[in-house]
């Protein structure tokens, strides 16, 4: 009977509730891969229901996204709040660690930021501990949250994506399935448009300045007044000599990985990130990288061996056009994505996940 209540006991202590576990896998794999490798490790990890929320015993409370709750659309904030701040209040008096996972500092959509940051600040109260994907993430969140560096932390970086996503095509093949002929070089912009990923730092510098190479912008491009100024633009390049192609609608998992397969590199001119899963699935696919100046991607150019991602203070076409004049033969990609693996792997990442749950 002893023997039995110490099994019970030991399985209580191995359970997490993540927010999210799995349930975002069509947006992010992410989320998906982590709770797969800390289960091979020894951890019970899910996504609680409602009645669980509350009244379930789990021993880590693990909180990717903590200001998603504030930025809901229209009054379902009001709920997701309320809720959010209910269950972090009685798991904490359970004793539950609180950790979480600093993917950003702040949301991106700008929306209620007075209430995203009173529950920001009360979120960062409650923590047990933080785990940093960089050092530029756990930079940015000491500065944002002084609080933040009292509470127990580590750096784990951002794990592949590995086959969750599908086969890339050949280059060739997968230009034509954009209308873009096989020979071509090709600039692109990858992924849902959106402000803080910096398009129209991008289009800017392509106008009638890269008669030789091609741009792809694949992604959907949002129906608001940012959304149609950058339509407009999109149409006065075109009359510039610019061969653009615009494949304007939420990538599936094929055509993402085939958008990065028929391009020569790839801009992620981002104003405020300092992770980017985007930019790992580029760099794992061998994919070379242009953005600008920072510590995030001065990292993620560290963990390829130091060739892949080229960093630059403004996006200039002559920036681009030299980005792009000399790409790296397929050997050279190979070796940098074979650093990259056994710097990223899952089983790594939760082996040192597993000894930080354990620390707190």
């Amino acid at each position: 009977m002893i023997l039995s209540l110490k099994r019970k006991n030991t399985l209580h202590r191995r359970l997490v509730f993540a927010f999210p576990a799995r349930r975002n896998f069509k947006e992010n794999p992410y989320n998906f891969l982590f709770s797969e490798a800390m289960e091979k490790v020894g951890w019970r990890v899910v996504d609680p229901g409602m009645l669980d929320t509350f009244f379930g015993r789990p021993d880590i409370i693990h909180v990717h996204w903590p200001q998603q709750v504030a930025t809901a659309a229209g009054f379902a904030f009001v709920r997701r709040t309320l809720a959010f701040v209910t269950m972090l209040t009685i798991q904490k008096a359970r004793g539950a660690k609180l950790v979480w996972t600093a993917h950003n500092i702040q949301s991106h959509s700008g929306n209620r930021r007075l209430l995203e940051k009173v529950v920001m600040s009360y979120f960062v109260w409650l923590l047990d501990g933080v785990i940093y994907l960089t050092a530029t993430a756990e930079k940015d969140a000491r500065v944002k949250f002084p609080r933040i560096r009292n509470v127990s932390s580590c750096q784990i970086p951002h794990g592949l994506y590995g086959d969750v996503y599908p086969p890339s095509a050949s280059p060739e093949k997968a230009r034509e399935q954009f209308g873009i002929g096989s020979n071509v070089r090709v600039v692109s912009f990858i992924g849902d448009v959106k402000p803080y990923k910096g398009l129209d730092q991008l289009l800017d510098c392509v106008a009638g300045s890269l008669p030789d190479y091609d741009v792809l912008i694949a992604g959907k491009i949002p129906d608001d007044t940012y959304g149609r100024s950058i339509r407009d633009r999109i149409e006065i390049i075109r009359r510039s000599n610019c061969n653009i192609h615009v494949f304007d609608q939420r990538l599936s998992d094929k055509e993402l990985v085939d958008a990065i397969a028929a391009s020569t590199i790839v801009a992620l001119p981002y104003l405020t990130e300092s992770t980017s899963g985007m930019a790992m699935l580029v760099a794992e696919r061998g994919c070379d990288i242009i953005t600008l100046q920072s510590d995030a991607f001065s990292e993620l150019n560290g963990q390829l061996g130091g060739e892949g991602v080229v960093q630059v203070k403004s996006l200039t076409a002559s920036a681009l056009l030299q980005a792009i004049a000399s790409p790296e033969n397929n050997v050279g990609k190979h070796a940098r994505v074979l650093n990259l693996s056994s710097a990223n792997a899952w089983s790594i990442i939760a082996d040192k996940v597993d000894r930080f749950y354990k620390s707190l």
